[in-house]
């Protein structure tokens, strides 16, 4: 007799006393409820029911706080574009890779802590701040406030689209720039974007056409996010002394006119040239 209550009992103390994940998000929470997860709309999900998702997909759920994803201790890829979301903290996600958060309202996004991160989409927010993982591959930051992106510490990257943004400064000198090809490399509409700090100018200067008319390339853009310290003073008092002119092949050649040319100088800047003869 006691034996068929003891199945029940067990089951019931097991449910008592599990451990569950704070969750205080009602469309974070029916989202998970949704996909099987959960089964109560109670601010908390068991916590072995998420500890071992791969892949959580939660777009368009208008979501406004992810308190809770810190539970999905296995997540692999987050996909939570097109909610409400103004920050994002997944710093306890170690096995993170792949983080889709495009088109919410973020302002503010620090991976420093994330360096399990290569694939990042956070493009349509209100980005001002962006703090990249240190392993990524590929940056999609598009569209959003940057006034400022250091991707010094980024050796690995393959691909960024930084088009449509308010950059000043943008450091790409990260000792493997060079190894990104034409269409890797895209900062249009940055218009108060006038030099790109990368390892070879030259090669930056006749590959990377997706980029405003006014931008140059140097080894040392002397501004707020440079790898070398000199002062925008010094950097200017500095005469430049032009060293050879190429064309857009990259071949040696002499000034021509109504021909598009790179001029190298000395301090290791690049212009580009074209003069109109009538």
């Amino acid at each position: 007799m006691n034996k068929l209550f003891l199945l029940p009992f067990l089951f019931l103390t097991f449910n008592l006393t599990a451990q569950k994940t704070h969750v205080p998000d009602d469309n974070f929470e029916q989202a998970l409820i949704d996909l099987g997860h959960d089964d109560v709309l109670d601010d908390s999900v068991i916590t072995a029911n998420i500890n071992e998702v791969i892949t959580l997909f939660i777009a368009e759920k208008d979501i406004s706080d992810l308190t809770g994803i810190e539970g999905f201790t296995a997540m692999q890829t987050l996909y939570c574009f097109a909610n409400n979301l103004t920050n994002i903290d997944v710093s306890q996600n170690t096995y993170l890779w792949r983080l889709v958060c495009y088109s919410n309202g973020l302002t503010t996004l620090d991976l420093s802590q994330c360096p399990s991160i290569t694939n990042l989409e956070c493009q349509y927010n209100d980005l001002q701040t962006l703090v990249p993982s240190p392993n990524l591959v590929s940056l999609k930051c598009k569209d959003n406030n940057l006034t400022e992106l250091d991707l010094s510490n980024n050796p690995n990257l393959g691909y960024l689209d930084c088009d449509q943004n308010e950059l000043t400064c943008l450091n790409m000198k990260n000792g493997n720039s060079s190894a990104m090809g034409t269409t890797s490399f895209l900062a249009r509409s940055n218009p108060n974007l006038f030099c790109i700090e990368v390892d070879d100018p030259l090669y930056s200067e006749s590959t990377w056409i997706y980029v405003d008319a006014t931008v140059n390339f140097t080894s040392n853009c002397a501004n707020e996010c440079s790898s070398e310290i000199t002062s925008l003073l010094e950097f200017n008092a500095s005469p430049r002394t032009l060293i050879y002119i190429v064309d857009l092949m990259g071949r040696e050649t002499t000034f021509k006119p109504n021909t598009p040319l790179i001029y190298v100088y000395d301090d290791g800047s690049t212009e580009k040239v074209f003069s109109v003869e009538y």
